[in-house]
């Protein structure tokens, strides 16, 4: 259920959070929260959560699909908002992001090696950080989880930081949507 869970946006229809609370999904609104029940695959259908609860006996047509990119993660939901219209609107999926001390940044920093190609990972402004391979621009990453990041600018681009049982970390898998490379820290 996670997976869903993020912001979507659309220029013109503005934005919702989906979270999940008890393994049950939720969209909120400005003025209003739906409850998303499970209907088949990636898709469900919204309820609206009111005062005295959420009454599911009313069905309507509505739905949400959700819809993966290459990767396999979810890139942004359909939803027929216009009635005129022939064609869902989409809003594009942007994860959750969570704050990481810098103290746990600085376990990551370093030189990582791939097949004879340095990977280097440093902080930059105090509490951002940044993957850079030579002959690629510089990646700013995006923290998802414990050890999980996304890139800033790369959909279906993700590294996580695999950590020993001491506490160090001395790998990095980066996980494209071709496959998943390990490298191992220099």
């Amino acid at each position: 259920m996670l997976d869903y869970t993020g912001k979507y946006s659309h220029p013109g229809y503005g934005e919702f959070n989906v979270t999940n609370k008890n393994d049950s999904l939720f969209a909120n609104f400005k003025l209003k929260k739906l409850y998303l029940k499970h209907v088949h695959y990636d898709i469900f259908e919204p309820f609206e959560v009111t005062k005295t609860g959420i009454d599911t006996s009313e069905t309507g047509p509505l739905r949400f699909n959700f819809i993966t990119n290459d990767g396999g993660e979810i890139s942004l939901v359909r939803i027929k908002v216009e009635g005129a219209l022939d064609h869902p609107i989409e809003f594009k999926h942007s994860p959750n992001i969570v704050d990481v001390d810098k103290a746990i940044l600085e376990k990551y920093v370093g030189d990582y090696e791939l097949a004879g190609t340095t990977i280097k990972v440093y902080i930059k402004n105090e509490t951002k950080l940044y993957l850079f391979v030579q002959g690629q621009p510089e990646y700013e990453l995006l923290a998802t989880d414990k050890h999980k990041f996304s890139f800033k600018t790369l959909e279906g681009f993700k590294v996580e930081f695999v950590e020993s049982d001491d506490g160090s970390i001395t790998e990095v898998l980066l996980i494209q949507p071709n496959g998943t490379f390990k490298a191992s820290r220099k």
